[in-house]
């Protein structure tokens, strides 16, 4: 039976990290392998529900959630996800690529909102999830562009934005240098690699596809 092994695509903003996950999937899918996508938040009914709360915006809100309150919701999502959707599918010989894991939840809530007082409760957090991944392969790429860049790609799609896409410059700037200095804080079960995300949508399924040989 294959065995089971976990891909995330990290990122910031508009980094190309959802067509990645398509194109990979295409791609190992065609060599053979059982693949299953899916993305943080969210991966399950309930998490998506969680993801509304945690990134959407709402106009009777005068204010967003916390540090604290967000890092939490991420990790209520995570195990339920874990639970419902990664694990069972890793324990049948599947390959999951997931749009988004811890390294957001390191970059986005502890270092680029400025609460270094929560890296203590996301190493708790990070080993429950490390004990549970344990048995499988797990692989992170960190797909790595100009935030500047990636922020204009987010404003020519058109789409509704979250509240992370309408942040200052700034903060996606310390988003960018928190997913670097969150590698340092993943277990080394994890195995992370860096993609160049100015690359086209070919060049950086290339270059994930040789990082995975």
């Amino acid at each position: 039976m294959e065995v089971g092994r976990l891909i995330i695509l990290e990122g910031g903003e508009g980094a190309g990290k959802s067509t990645l996950v398509k194109n990979l999937e295409k791609e190992l899918s065609g060599t053979g392998l059982r693949v299953v996508c899916t993305r943080e938040p969210g991966g399950t009914p309930w998490g998506e529900k969680i993801r509304s709360l945690l990134i959407e915006k709402d106009s009777n809100i005068d204010h967003h959630l916390s540090p604290a309150a967000q890092l939490l919701g991420h990790y209520m999502a995570r195990f339920e996800h874990l639970e419902r959707v990664i694990l069972p599918a890793l324990s049948s010989g599947k390959t999951v690529i997931s749009d988004r894991f811890e390294i957001s939840s390191y970059a986005y809530q502890v270092y680029a909102l400025g609460d270094t007082l929560l890296e203590n409760i996301f190493a708790d957090l990070h080993k429950y999830v490390v004990e549970q991944l344990r048995p499988y392969q797990c692989i992170y790429f960190f797909c790595d562009l100009d935030p500047a860049a990636g922020l204009a790609r987010v404003d020519g799609r058109g789409e509704k934005k979250t509240i992370f896409d309408e942040a200052a410059i700034e903060f996606h700037e310390k988003v960018r240098e928190g997913m670097k200095k969150a590698q340092a804080h993943i277990d080394s079960h994890f195995t992370c690699h860096t993609i160049d995300a100015s690359d086209s949508e070919e060049g950086m399924l290339r270059q994930a596809v040789n990082l995975l040989r």
